[in-house]
């Protein structure tokens, strides 16, 4: 009997012993892991990319409305404060779409909330052409955030040149060599989307008092993309505005544009006193 006791004590320490190392080596797997990804983003798959934002304080809901190259930039901007201090979280807001359809003067025009000013037949409710929001991301203790200032055609639309001029009310420095873009499209309506580009990496003219513009173009395609930079808060500070507008140049007229995006100016102008496409949109952006 007794010797029965022993094995069942020797039995009882074992399995305590197994499950914490299997603990263990689970943990240091999984860290191990997250480094990888943060180390080796490129060659990580979007599973171990999503593990990773989820570890780091994002919900499966946040993760879900990001698209990979947020979820690569994202990595890039924060993983060495998530490493250097554990008790960091990252942080994602995203602000209220604005909508726009193309009325009958071809011009995009703003789709307003149905309320007593603002009233459609429900056979002339208009359809969305073009979305347009800001959004945030930073960590719960530090003061730098990147805002993305997107976009998302809801039609294919030829891009012969477009222009997206994303800037800062508030007053708040901007980092240096923050400036991104990314750009991605699909054939049709079902299919799946792919990278298109960074808008030709650097932004097409830089005012570091007050934000950037962006150039590119494109065939007829779904477009969405972002433009962004990293911006440095006052510890005070929970909410800055913004504005952003797109402009495109769809005559694709080969002399240069003009338009005034926000206090961001596209230094060119258009030979034959034609308009371009243009949807601005300001908004307060909130930090946590």
């Amino acid at each position: 009997m007794e010797k029965v006791k022993k094995l069942s004590g020797k039995l009882v320490l074992g399995s305590v012993f197994f499950l914490v190392s299997l603990f263990f080596i689970t943990s240091v797997n999984a860290d191990s892991l997250q480094s990888d990804v943060a180390l080796n983003i490129e060659r990580a798959d979007e599973r171990q990319i999503d593990s990773y934002l989820i570890r780091n304080g994002l919900t499966r809901e946040e993760v879900s409305k990001l698209d990979i190259e947020t979820k690569k930039l994202t990595i890039e901007d924060f993983k060495d404060i998530l490493a250097e201090n554990p008790q960091e979280k990252l942080i994602f807001r995203e602000e209220e779409k604005k909508k726009y359809f193309k009325n009958s003067n071809g011009q995009l025009e703003e789709i307003t909330e149905v309320d007593d000013s603002h009233f459609y037949l429900q056979s002339t409710i208009p359809e969305e052409d073009l979305a347009l929001w800001f959004g945030s991301i930073g960590t719960s203790h530090s003061d730098i955030y990147r805002i993305y200032a997107n976009f998302e055609w809801k039609k294919a639309e030829t891009a012969p040149r477009e222009f997206i001029g994303f800037a800062k009310e508030t007053d708040l420095d901007i980092a240096p060599d923050s400036y991104e873009a990314r750009i991605q499209y699909k054939t049709s309506s079902g299919s799946s989307w792919y990278y298109y580009g960074d808008a030709g990496g650097r932004p097409y003219e830089i005012d570091s008092n007050n934000g950037a513009t962006w150039n590119w173009s494109g065939p007829a395609y779904y477009y969405k993309g972002f433009v962004s930079y990293r911006i440095v808060k006052d510890s005070s500070d929970t909410s800055a505005i913004f504005e952003m507008e797109y402009a495109s140049d769809y005559n694709s007229t080969t002399t240069s544009v003009s338009a005034n995006l926000g206090p961001i100016t596209v230094n060119h102008k258009l030979s034959d006193g034609s308009s371009m496409l243009k949807a601005p949109h300001r908004q307060t952006v909130y930090f946590n």
